[in-house]
């Protein structure tokens, strides 16, 4: 779980492993399925981008499996890429931090109980003229 949390919080980490999973597969692909070493990286890159021009594809059942493989992780990788890319572009690096934010809501807690001392006091204060 750990790595899944530093793949999508880190985007080299995230576009390495895109890259191997890619290189991985077309090599597994191409030795399954008797292609070439070029040909094989090629279909996982057309595969992995949702292209599937379907001059190239697996024939064997082990080399589906691969293909599947290929697909359900690229389009978690896809969408931990947008997401690292949305969470950068909306991100406010002058927002306050969640202590900051503590400290500004005790800091209120305490002048609103200071304002509630002084209405108080000065109620007994009143009282105490009459």
């Amino acid at each position: 779980m750990e790595f899944l949390r530093k793949l999508a919080n880190g985007p080299r980490l995230l576009i390495g492993v895109i890259t191997l999973n890619v290189i991985a597969c077309g090599e597994i692909y191409a030795l399954l399925e008797g292609k070439g070493p070029i040909q094989g990286p090629w279909w996982a890159l057309v595969t992995a981008s949702t292209v599937g021009y379907g001059d190239l594809y697996p024939a064997s059942t082990v080399g589906r499996g691969i293909a599947g493989w290929l697909i359900v992780t690229s389009i978690a990788f896809v969408a931990m890429g947008t997401a690292q890319l949305t969470n950068h572009l909306l991100t406010d690096p002058n927002a306050w931090t969640d202590d900051e934010q503590k400290q500004l809501l005790s800091d209120v807690k305490t002048i609103l109980e200071n304002q509630e001392k002084m209405m108080n006091d000065g109620k007994d204060a009143r009282v105490n003229d009459e």
